[in-house]
């Protein structure tokens, strides 16, 4: 029994394609092969310096690489100096990738890891950063334009790293306040310990995605140990986003839920153009030491213990619907609804709050404003509170 023409001709093509897949595999096999030698490896790593030298002010170093230029290689002792400053030193730089995936203008990367990275952030009195002083110049009639590419990062992770900044333009200006070593300087602030996972990351013309799947670092000065950091972060030209965003240490726990929609934030804005953008928001507090927020936020210096809070709020920026705002301090309870009004322009801010079913233990005051020097009233007890306010925030 003869077939048809038709299933000869497929019954040849598969044979071809067999031919070429086994061809192709041959040859893919012979690359790898070669891309392991110490020759090739040597001579990548000269024409990777030489590249870089002619986009960089820098003095890189790059250590032995192992590895192949299929899947992905690992390099050794990586560095970059600013300058007489170092910008990057870390132990190893661990890259895999999928190299097909440059054909249709992606660049894939399966896994990304720095080992032991010690990244230093340096602004000089004239106000540049160092990682702007190595940049080299474009000549004056280059035009810039987006990157058109898909960036996709399945993995990046920083293993035991430091992180230092250190802006002496502000720090140097004649109205900075020498800070009180309580409280965060983000004008000079070092980290160690820090670890980081981000699963996946990808970067497009149009999306700018990550998850933060933990970060967890401790800062000696002040002492703060974040144990857990985790998150989705999203910008679109048409929305931010924050989802599932949980901040834990050891003695406070939130978690964050918040969304800004018709506006982009890649291409900046003014308040004003905010006016009338959805908000969404929601924030739960369980709880939060106010001695340990307070070394980020010095304005709240003046409250002491924890707080037990829940925030669900909505509408637009112009006009914020605050759905509920419970406030727990020991054994007082506050319950909050308001509007407030001109977030975009806060000249004009105007709130319009309702207290009712509130409770207040007069001790419980003293104890969260121990600053204040309130008179004693702890005989009173409990008191319910129920009240109104329309109109501007006096301070």
């Amino acid at each position: 029994m003869t077939f048809p023409w038709w299933k000869k001709i497929v019954k040849k093509f598969l044979k071809w394609l067999a031919y070429i897949a086994a061809a192709l595999i041959f040859v893919l096999t012979a690359v790898a092969g070669l891309t392991q030698t110490p020759f090739f490896r040597d001579k990548l790593r000269t024409l990777a310096l030489e590249h870089l030298d002619s986009l960089l002010l820098a003095e890189v170093h790059l250590g032995e690489i192992h590895g192949n230029l299929i899947s992905g290689f690992s390099i050794d002792s990586v560095s970059i100096k600013v300058q007489s400053d170092f910008l990057l030193h870390t132990e190893r730089i661990d890259l895999r990738y999928d190299l097909f995936q440059i054909l249709s203008q992606r660049i894939s990367v399966s896994n990304l890891t720095m080992v032991h990275p010690q990244i230093t952030l340096l602004r000089g009195g004239d106000g540049l950063w160092n990682f702007e002083r190595m940049i080299r110049p474009m000549p004056d009639d280059s035009t810039s334009s987006p990157f058109p590419w898909t960036v996709s990062v399945d993995r990046f992770e920083i293993k035991d790293g430091t992180v230092q900044l250190v802006d002496s333009a502000t720090l140097a200006e004649s109205d900075h306040e020498q800070g009180d070593p309580y409280f965060v300087e983000y004008h000079n602030f070092a980290t160690r310990d820090l670890n980081l996972i981000l699963a996946p990351v990808l970067v497009s013309p149009a999306e700018k995605r990550a998850v933060i799947s933990s970060l967890s670092f401790v800062s000696d000065q002040p002492d703060v140990h974040l144990q857990k950091l985790s998150g989705t972060l999203l910008v679109t030209s048409k929305e931010a986003s924050v989802e599932d965003l949980a901040i834990q240490t050891a003695r406070s726990k939130l978690t964050l839920d918040a969304s800004l929609k018709g506006v982009d934030l890649l291409r900046g804005f003014t308040l004003a153009e905010l006016k009338t953008k959805p908000v969404e928001l929601s924030l739960q507090m369980f709880p939060v030491d106010l001695n340990e927020l307070k070394r980020f936020i010095q304005q709240v210096e003046f409250l002491d213990g924890t707080v037990v809070a829940s925030l669900e709020a909505g509408g637009t920026f112009g006009k914020l619907d605050v759905k509920h705002l419970d406030l727990k301090h020991r054994g007082s309870e506050l319950y909050f609804a308001a509007l407030v009004s001109n977030l975009h322009e806060p000249e004009k801010l105007l709130l319009d709050v309702k207290c009712r079913g509130s409770k207040i233990f007069y001790d419980d005051v003293r104890a969260l404003m121990p600053s204040m020097d309130l008179p004693d009233y702890d005989s009173l007890g409990m008191a319910k509170m129920e009240f109104d306010f329309d109109g501007a925030p006096l301070d």
